[in-house]
């Protein structure tokens, strides 16, 4: 709307990388206080998704690890309260 990505290119890459991982980092420890106190199982889908995140992009660049994180942990996370609710 106002066009203001224009100005980007004038900040350095490794400042502008800088600046959105310091936010990623933010965001995710903001959200550690909401997880306390949680079940095992959040914890685990936790670690998968930091596990795909950084292992990922060791194989393969071609589908962005956050996008198969994403699916990937939505997936085992909607199968495990399935299997939740069958033994109720």
């Amino acid at each position: 709307m106002l066009k203001l990505g224009k100005l980007v290119t004038f900040i350095p890459h490794s400042v502008v990388i800088g600046f959105v991982n310091a936010l990623a980092i933010l965001i995710f420890m903001a959200q550690l206080v909401h997880d306390e106190g949680q079940s095992w199982v959040m914890y685990a889908l936790l670690a998968l998704t930091l596990v795909i995140n950084y292992i990922l992009p060791r194989f393969t660049k071609a589908v962005p690890s956050a996008l198969v994180a994403i699916v990937a942990v939505s997936i085992r996370g909607d199968c495990s309260r399935t299997e939740r609710k069958d033994h109720r």
